[in-house]
């Protein structure tokens, strides 16, 4: 479950503009469906993406609040926290571009 109010350090995957996929720059661990969750307006939101091993781990476009900045957590196919580097929490930034 994400806990990311609470999160000191996070990896920022950028700026990205609301109608573009979210490229990371991460890559998966081992195959399967890796969870999304993100936290925005009071709801909680979930993505699963099944993805092979050593897959860029990018986000489909439309997924994140359209215009803000949002933390989230991934879970990977065995139930843990996906770590990047040092990091198990990440944040995005989207804007609306016309």
């Amino acid at each position: 479950m994400i806990n990311c109010n609470s999160c000191s350090d996070f990896f920022s995957v950028g700026c990205h503009a609301h109608c573009d996929e979210i490229v990371t720059g991460m890559t998966t661990t081992v195959a399967g469906v890796y969870t999304i969750v993100a936290r925005w307006l009071g709801a909680i939101h979930e993505l699963e993406l099944t993805l092979g091993a050593s897959a860029p781990l990018n986000i489909p476009s439309g997924f994140f609040n359209e215009d803000g900045e949002t933390y989230f957590t991934i879970t990977d196919p065995n139930g843990a926290d996906f770590t990047h580097t040092t990091f198990t929490c990440f944040k995005v930034e989207i804007k609306v571009t016309f």
